[in-house]
C-alpha cells in the first residue's frame, strides 16, 4: 500500500509562567546607560548597565533570569558590567547606529554557548556584513568570554540592518533573519545543537531595499511570537511596511501585504503576545495597529486603527516583554521616560496606552530596546506549527514530533507493536499491547542522535527514522 509523505500540525502549549525561555528577556540594558530589571515581574529601572549606544542592542539571561551578557554589537559586557576580556572589536554597526546591531542566540542543547549575532549599518552602506561571534559562558571564571577563533565571522555582505530570530517549529532550533541590499533577498540561517547552517534559506520578495536609499536598509523586521508572521520596514522614508507569512519549518517568506499608514518615517513595528495584532509606529507622532489575525489582506488592511498621535513624541522602537506588556520607545532621545500598552492583545484603544509611566531615572533611551528572540513573548496558545515529515499509511498513523527532545507521540489505530531501534541496530525500547491513540513515549535519556521506530500494525509493518535532540 502506497505511503503518503505529508506535513501535520503540532500544537505546543505554553503561558507565561510555563515558557521556560520567558525568563531570558527579564534583563534590559539599552541607550545611554538605560535598564530596566522585569524580574518582578514589572518593569524597574536599573542604572547598573555599562552599555551607551545611538540604536540596536541585546541582551540575555539564563533559563532561571539570572544577567548572563549584553552587547551593543561592538562590545560585549558580562554579568558584573565588566567588557568581557575578548569583548572589544565587534563589527556591528561601524559608526553604532543600526537599528538592529546586535541579536543573542543560545546554541541549542549547550548550555554555556551563544551566538551574538551583529549587522552593519546603512551609512556604511551595510559593508560590514551580518556576522556572528562564539561566546563561552565557561570561559573567565564563568563570567564567558568571547572566543577568539569564533569572532566576527562573516555570514554574508553587504547587509541591511534588519536581524530578527524565532524558534524553529521544532521548539529547539532557531531561525536567525537578515537582508540582503540591492535586491529583495531575505536570508534565513538556522541554529541548530550542530551550530549554524551557513546555507541561508534565501527568499526573493517584497520590495527591494537599496543602498542609495538608506531609508530602505534601516528600520526593523519583526516576528509574531508564534513564528507564523514576519513584518519588515521597507522603507523609513515612504508610507510603506511590509506584512508577510513565515513557514518556521523551511525558513521560507511568502503571501506579502502591503501596509499603508498616512506619513512616512514609519520605524517601530511588533506584534501583540497573541499574535493578533501589529502596531506599526512612526517617528512624527502616530501609532498604529492592525488586526493580523484573520489572514485575509482586505480584513486586515481595513482593520487600521490609529491608537496615539502626539506632538513631538513620535514612536521610535516597540517590543514585547515576558510580562506580556508591549513597551513604547520615543524620538525623543533625551527623554528618560518609555510607555506601556499594558493590554496589546486588545483592539484599538482598549489596548490602554500609557505613556511616559516608566522612569528610568536620569538615563536616556537614545533610539532602540534591546532585540530578542521573539519566541521567548509566545502566549498558551501561540505556537502551531509543522514539525517535520510523517509517514502516514491510510492517513492514519501520525509520528511526531521530528526531532524529538523529550519524547515522540503516536496516533493511530490498531498499533500491536512498537520498538525503537539506534542506528547500529540495538533495541532502546519494546512495547506491546493494545495501545491506546495518541500514545506517548519517553526519549529524554536517549543519546542524541539518528533512531528507527519501528510500528507492527493490523495492517503492515511501518519504519520511521527520527532524530532525538
Amino acid at each position: 500500500m502506497k505511503i503518503i509523505i505529508l506535513f501535520f500540525l503540532f500544537t505546543i502549549h505554553y503561558c507565561y509562567s510555563q515558557n521556560p525561555e520567558s525568563k531570558r528577556a527579564w534583563h534590559w540594558y539599552f541607550g545611554n546607560g538605560a535598564g530596566i530589571d522585569f524580574s518582578s515581574g514589572t518593569a524597574v529601572a536599573d542604572t547598573n548597565g555599562q552599555l551607551y549606544t545611538n540604536e540596536g542592542c541585546a541582551t540575555i539571561s539564563d533559563l532561571d533570569g539570572n544577567l548572563l551578557f549584553y552587547s551593543d554589537g561592538r562590545t560585549a559586557w558580562n554579568r558584573l558590567h565588566h567588557v568581557m576580556p575578548n569583548g572589544n572589536g565587534l563589527l556591528g554597526g561601524a559608526n553604532g547606529s543600526s537599528t538592529q546591531e546586535a541579536l543573542i542566540i543560545p546554541k541549542p542543547i549547550s548550555p554555556n554557548l551563544y551566538y551574538l549575532f551583529t549587522t552593519d549599518e546603512a551609512e556604511n552602506y551595510g559593508a560590514n556584513g551580518m556576522r556572528y561571534s562564539v561566546v563561552d559562558m565557561n570561559l573567565d571564571d564563568g563570567n564567558g568570554d568571547v572566543v577568539n577563533n569564533q569572532k566576527n565571522i562573516l555570514l554574508f555582505a553587504p547587509c541591511t540592518e534588519k536581524l530578527a530570530a524565532v524558534n524553529h517549529c521544532n521548539d529547539t532550533s532557531v531561525w536567525v533573519i537578515g537582508h540582503e541590499v540591492n535586491n529583495n533577498h531575505f536570508r534565513a540561517y538556522l541554529v541548530t545543537s550542530n551550530g549554524i547552517d551557513t546555507n541561508a534559506v534565501e527568499s526573493a520578495i517584497g520590495f527591494p531595499n537599496m543602498n542609495n536609499a538608506l531609508g530602505q536598509m534601516n528600520g526593523p523586521i519583526k516576528f509574531s511570537p508564534d513564528g507564523k508572521k514576519l513584518c519588515s520596514v521597507t522603507d523609513t522614508n515612504a508610507k510603506r511596511v511590509e506584512l508577510f507569512d513565515f513557514d518556521s519549518y523551511s525558513g521560507t517568506i511568502s503571501n506579502r501585504i502591503t501596509l499603508s499608514t498616512s506619513t512616512n518615517f514609519n520605524y517601530a513595528v511588533c506584534f501583540s503576545p497573541d499574535n493578533s495584532k501589529l502596531y506599526i509606529g512612526n517617528s512624527c507622532c502616530l501609532l498604529y495597529q492592525y488586526d493580523v489575525g484573520s489572514n485575509d489582506s482586505l480584513t486586515i488592511l481595513n482593520s487600521k486603527s490609529l491608537i496615539s498621535n502626539l506632538i513631538d513624541h513620535g514612536y521610535r522602537y516597540l517590543s514585547n516583554c515576558s510580562n506580556g506588556k508591549l513597551y513604547v520607545h520615543h524620538t525623543v532621545a533625551l527623554d528618560s521616560f518609555i510607555s506601556v500598552i499594558d493590554l496589546p492583545n486588545s483592539s484599538g484603544v482598549s489596548c490602554n496606552l500609557n505613556l511616559f509611566s516608566v522612569n528610568l531615572i536620569l538615563h536616556s533611551t537614545q533610539a532602540g530596546l534591546p532585540n530578542f528572540n521573539e519566541s521567548y513573548f509566545r502566549l498558551s496558545n501561540s505556537l502551531s506549527c509543522i514539525t517535520g515529515i510523517s509517514q502516514v499509511v491510510n492517513n492514519s498513523i501520525q509520528i511526531f514530533p521530528n526531532p524529538a527532545r523529550e519524547w515522540i507521540e503516536i496516533r493511530g489505530s490498531k498499533i500491536k507493536e512498537i520498538s525503537i531501534y539506534d542506528v547500529l541496530g540495538n533495541l532502546c525500547y519494546k512495547a506491546a499491547d493494545a495501545f491506546t491513540s495518541p500514545m506517548r513515549i519517553n526519549v529524554s535519556d536517549f543519546t542524541n542522535g539518528i533512531y528507527v521506530l519501528q510500528l507492527q500494525s493490523a495492517k503492515q509493518n511501518i519504519n520511521q527514522k527520527f532524530v532525538k535532540q
